[in-house]
């Protein structure tokens, strides 16, 4: 992807995704997560989602992903990873990536395993 995606600033981005990376992690019916990404942030949240601060930084991931489609026929994105803005145009940025982020997490607290342990996990990627 560094081929085509090339940017003057950092881009903000929250990882949201479960805790382990199978079929069997995932709810057969949608919970609380994926029923706020569809909600809220107008997406749906994919076992591997990535929450940029608005729809441009969105858009140049999707770009970056279908230019590399058609150099390499490799999908970056795939049916596991979600490239989502925490904002439409200006109602983004790194305020809205950290709002969106506290509501997942306590969304996702009630979100558990069978055996007891979290369903998702995050992780944020920040710069300056």
């Amino acid at each position: 992807m560094s081929r085509f995606f090339w940017s003057q600033r950092t881009v903000f981005a929250a990882c949201y995704g479960p805790s382990v990376a199978s079929p069997s992690t995932l709810s057969p019916e949608p919970d609380g997560v994926v029923l706020y990404g569809m909600s809220e942030l107008g997406h749906p949240v994919r076992s591997r989602t990535v929450i940029v601060e608005g729809t441009t930084d969105s858009d140049l991931f999707q770009l970056a992903a279908q230019l590399e489609y058609e150099a390499t026929s490799t999908n970056l994105l795939g049916e596991e990873l979600a490239i989502v803005p925490a904002g439409p145009r200006y109602r983004g940025g790194a305020s809205a990536v950290i709002r969106e982020l506290v509501s997942l997490r306590a969304v996702a607290k009630h979100s558990l395993l069978p055996d007891g342990h979290p369903r998702y996990r995050d992780m944020v990627f920040a710069g300056q």
